[in-house]
């Protein structure tokens, strides 16, 4: 009800179609401090305000503040309200729906009010008010069709107008407005996707998603998830190779101004597989007990054997056996240690002699040379064809201009369509074939060394290492008779090659007719080696060595290869003293959120000389390195080989690696007592691994009151005190942890911190980790405070700091605690804890003796303790 009956009541209506009103005062707030100066001037009094933050364009009932508004009139059916608009463009830019948007105010009886318009129902009123609303209509599509244009022209000048597709982001170059640039790390996971699916190394567009979401910065929806559309639309976008598409404005494989993540043969590849037989998604597990496994088929059926664990009264027993029903073999198991074994005997037969790897090595030299006399040929011949295809596009170019018949002009456009995509595949060949950089030596010195001997890799019993080994050295998959063993298998080109060489007359026990060497093998391997699949064969041959030289901790490949097999290409630069930054958690503080802001300013540290590698270069080779370092202490190389795996290419003076799981996953984390009872070990290995580079670790620490609950939440206990293994909670100390950890590294520096002063330290600890000086500028120096103030306190917040960029750190941190006392987010600043039996008085007692453990942390020489 009124509070006095001949108060006139009001509701204002507001709207923005653009960021950019905003920012130039035309605004919500201001339009709405207007209309609220308009009511007052008419003695108004204002019940409610609707806004909306869409285009005038379109149907007024897809408005929410416009639906809102009329609801809230049909609310107060007896009462008669003024509508007040700031600007008659507000009200509605479009006649049809200005005129309905009318009717509908009419009908509730609502008297519309406009500050820069005076409405009038009579009939010379209404024909005004329609002409003004065609007027905004005409201004509205002009505009529309003004930006279109523009739009238009640009991208047939070679630049991208839409959103950044993953992968790439916007930089404004002087001259040349936006344009896109691939943005690091995410431009080499849609590689390495790309080339992934072309190559086969994934199956599915399951497997894809699966590999995107190893990734934390990887773009997600609102629910947090990667969708399968999401994969689609990324493998089907050509913008990746350099070339700009547009059904809407008729552009088709038009050369971008951008550089391309992949070349269009790749491109061409992934669409092949896309189009082709669609194939079920990978199981996530396809038994990491079993090597053989999609490897082997049942000799009798030809179906790839199963696996399965069988319990006996002592131990369980592991078997391949076939699962299909019309099969002789059916049900028949195969000892894993028989089978297994017959294969690697196989492979054991693959060694070549030394004599025969230097000859083969002398043929490879031989037609190493041939290939570039043919390289040379082919980019001649391909220019020509270029040449040839400019020629036919000029030709009919010439008779679109001659003809009138509208389909025959079509048919010209389609024709020259084809041919334009015909010339950027063959230059993207002709691109190809330039000779690649490295010497002869670099590029197959590494392959003759696997070929030499593939035995070492077999014998170190690592699955995933033994599954490299059978897709380098088999075409096809093995057929095992139960009763005779394997039969002859049918070798990859590389082996095949070298046992032509060597003529030997038995393979894999079946006799076969005696063969001098053949050359056409041997040009056809170099073909694969060199040109086309060197780079992978490489990159396989690597990646195995280095890992298996991690796992079993001992150098098995000879030391002139030493440097080839580790690719490790700038040794020199890698035997310089690093600073190595470990960043190991602890769990529940940061998670992922540091390694994401790390990387958002990559670019940056890198020119620093800083390195923030991806988490998927580094977290599973650190976790087979700590497992292999337990056996044994680290090979002479093993640093050297270490470092350039994760590093690839990029020189660094300072590597920050970030693993919340390097001391132990988060049920394991208490133990006797004792957080992180692995720390000490697992860092005291880590610094004789990098014994003559800085070791640096940071680490978190959380109050022992809400980080056990936290960590029994995980665990699969479900009492607190049979996770705790009878510990008593008050008598967990970090700082027990930590004087371990400095008793068994003492060269390792230690910076360490309190979660709960997180947000208001953030900057500094992204600092520390790089090795930055204080007040140096950063990217997401106030991630965690956005998290847990609101958006008007961080706008405020910003606000004060532009007006005053002379502040200290330390009076920095005071600003955050007053913004945080009035615009803190009260469910982010609380925390439900589940620890079954604990009271209140406990979680106060641990949280006070945590203070009390925090000054003895302090005080432990060798640490750097951050404090707001």
């Amino acid at each position: 009800m009124r509070k006095n009956s001949e108060t006139q009541r009001a509701v204002i209506y507001c709207r923005v179609s653009s960021k950019s009103q905003e920012s130039e005062g035309h605004g919500l707030n201001s339009q709405e401090l207007r209309c609220r100066q308009h009511a007052e001037s008419k003695g108004y009094e204002v019940a409610m305000v609707f806004p909306d933050t869409i285009s005038g364009g379109g149907d007024f009932i897809q408005r929410p503040g416009m639906r809102s508004l009329l609801a809230y009139l049909d609310a107060y059916p007896d009462e008669q309200f003024v509508v007040i608009f700031d600007d008659l463009k507000r009200y509605a830019r479009d006649v049809e729906f200005h005129i309905k948007l009318r009717r509908e105010m009419d009908a509730r009886g609502a008297r519309r009010e406009c500050l820069n318009f005076n409405f009038d129902n009579s009939p010379e009123g209404k024909f005004i008010e329609t002409i003004m609303a065609a007027q905004g209509q005409l201004e509205r599509e002009q505009n529309g069709r003004q930006v279109s244009q523009k739009m238009k022209a640009r991208m047939q000048s070679g630049y991208w107008v839409h959103t950044a597709p993953v992968g790439y982001k916007y930089e404004t170059v002087r001259g040349r407005g936006k344009m896109l640039f691939p943005d690091a790390p995410l431009a080499d996971v849609v590689r390495d996707a790309f080339e992934g699916y072309a190559m086969g190394r994934f199956q599915t567009q399951a497997e894809i998603q699966r590999f995107f979401e190893t990734f934390p910065t990887f773009p997600r929806n609102s629910k947090g998830d990667i969708t399968r559309q999401r994969v689609k639309d990324t493998l089907t976008n050509p913008l990746y190779t350099g070339y700009i598409c547009s059904e809407n404005y008729g552009i088709d494989w038009l050369k971008g101004h951008h550089e391309p993540l992949i070349s269009v043969e790749t491109f061409e590849k992934v669409q092949t597989r896309l189009n082709g037989i669609v194939k079920a998604p990978l199981r996530k597990n396809v038994g990491d007990d079993f090597a053989l496994r999609g490897m082997v088929c049942c000799a009798d059926c030809g179906v790839p054997l199963r696996s399965s664990w069988s319990k006996g009264r002592t131990k369980n027993y592991a078997y391949y056996l076939c699962q299909t029903k019309d099969c002789e073999s059916y049900g028949k198991s195969i000892a894993r240690d028989k089978i297994e074994g017959d294969i690697g005997e196989m492979i054991k037969s693959l060694q070549p002699t030394q004599q025969l790897v230097a000859l083969a090595k002398a043929m490879f030299r031989h037609a190493w040379d041939q290939r570039r006399a043919q390289a040379q040929e082919a980019i001649k011949s391909g220019k020509d064809q270029l040449h040839a295809l400019d020629k036919q596009i000029e030709t009919l170019l010439s008779r679109i201009m001659e003809s009138t018949n509208a389909a025959v002009i079509g048919t010209y456009e389609d024709k020259i369509t084809t041919l334009e995509k015909q010339k950027i595949v063959l230059g993207d060949q002709l691109a190809k074939q330039a000779e690649p950089k490295g010497t002869y030596e670099e590029k197959l010195e590494p392959v003759l060394t696997f070929l030499a001997n593939p035995w070492k890799i077999w014998e170190t019993g690592h699955t995933a290492l033994r599954r490299t080994v059978l897709k380098l050295i088999f075409a096809d998959r093995i057929h095992y008779d139960r009763n005779k063993g394997p039969r002859t298998a049918q070798i990859a080109l590389p082996f095949k090659a070298l046992r032509a060489v060597d003529g030997k007359g038995v393979c894999f026990g079946a006799p076969t007719r005696t063969r001098t060497a053949d050359l056409l093998i041997t040009n056809q391997l170099l073909y694969q080696l060199s040109y086309r699949g060197l780079g992978r064969i490489v990159y396989s041959v690597r990646i195995a060595v280095a890992r298996s030289f991690f796992q079993t901790g001992q150098r098995f490949y000879p030391n002139r290869f030493s440097v080839y097999l580790a690719g490790v290409v700038h040794s020199s630069l890698r035997s310089i003293r690093m600073q190595i930054v470990l960043h190991a958690g602890a769990h529940f503080t940061e998670e992922d959120r540091l390694v994401r802001c790390l990387l958002r300013n990559k670019e940056d540290f890198s020119k620093r000389g800083i390195a923030v590698p991806g988490p998927g270069k580094y977290r599973s080779l650190l976790k087979q390195t700590m497992a292999a370092l337990q056996d044994a202490p680290p090979a002479p190389d093993a640093r050297d080989v270490l470092l350039d795996l994760i590093l690839d290419e990029e020189n660094a003076d300072r590597m920050i690696l970030s693993h919340m799981f390097l001391f132990g996953a988060p049920r394991a984390c208490v133990r006797n007592g004792f957080i992180y009872e692995a720390a000490p070990e697992r860092i005291a290995h880590l610094s004789s691994l990098f014994a003559n580079d800085q070791v640096q670790l940071f680490l978190a620490m959380r109050n022992p009151a809400t980080f056990l609950p936290a960590l029994f939440n995980q665990a699969p206990q479900d009492d607190m005190d049979a996770f705790l293994r009878g510990a008593d909670p008050y008598a967990i100390r970090w700082s027990d942890t930590l004087a371990a950890i400095r008793s068994a590294a003492p060269d390792v520096t230690i910076t360490t911190w309190c979660f709960e002063d997180m947000p208001m330290i953030w900057a500094q600890i992204i600092r520390d980790l790089a090795g930055l000086k204080q007040g140096e500028k950063i990217v997401g120096g106030f991630d965690l405070l956005s998290e847990i103030m609101s958006k008007e306190g961080m706008q405020r917040f910003r606000s004060y700091l532009k007006t005053h960029p002379t502040m200290t750190e330390a009076q920095k941190r005071r600003v955050i605690i007053a913004f945080l006392d009035k615009f803190a987010i009260e469910e982010e600043m609380e925390e439900e804890l589940n620890a079954p039996g604990w009271t209140e008085e406990t979680i106060n007692t641990m949280t006070d003796l945590y203070e009390e453990d925090m000054a003895r942390v302090a005080a432990i020489p060798g640490i750097t303790f951050l404090a707001p």
